[in-house]
């Protein structure tokens, strides 16, 4: 039971992922070969109508009405955690992601976006990398062959992995 009348707890940190996982590999089995998926997480299979890359918009963590950045995607899955969507507060201090050794809400970034092979990986590793922050979350992010990320701290700076995809 949780503490308080109110209290919910969600999977949003790795489910959206697992659920672009499964569709897109449902329409895989009926011979699709070009798709985009959107269930909070982004999956693409192979490029638009077979020519171009798809174009995805990577939300601005404090301007919702802008893009951070354009991604181009080739098949893979794009995963964004961030403090903006559910806040408790209006300055994002407490939001929804919380730090499992504080019990707090982590403080330094506003959102980060991961780029990898499989939609829950992206996902999972996108709230970890926001809860462990720039340098640890990119030491971790070596582990996962392919995986990108980029991140947006509090002060607005922009910081990426080399392979993650520019602005397109």
């Amino acid at each position: 039971t949780l503490a308080e009348p109110g209290m919910a707890v969600t999977l949003n940190g790795i489910a959206q992922g697992y659920a672009a996982d499964r569709a897109l590999a449902a329409l895989r089995a009926h011979g699709v070969e070009h798709a985009l998926v959107d269930t909070g997480e982004i999956g693409t299979l192979g490029r638009k109508s077979g020519r171009e890359p798809w174009t995805v918009g990577i939300q601005h963590p404090r301007r919702l009405d802008a893009y951070v950045q354009l991604a181009k995607l080739d098949g893979g899955f794009l995963a964004t955690s961030g403090d903006y969507e559910t806040t408790f507060t209006p300055d994002y201090v407490h939001h929804h992601i919380f730090d499992p050794k504080t019990g707090r809400s982590p403080e330094t970034l506003c959102s980060v976006t991961v780029l990898a092979r499989t939609g829950t990986e992206a996902d999972g590793l996108a709230t970890a990398l926001f809860v462990l922050g720039v340098e640890r979350g990119f030491k971790l992010l070596r582990r996962f062959a392919g995986a990108e990320a980029m991140a947006v701290r509090k002060d607005g700076a922009v910081l990426a992995t080399r392979g993650f995809p520019r602005n397109a």
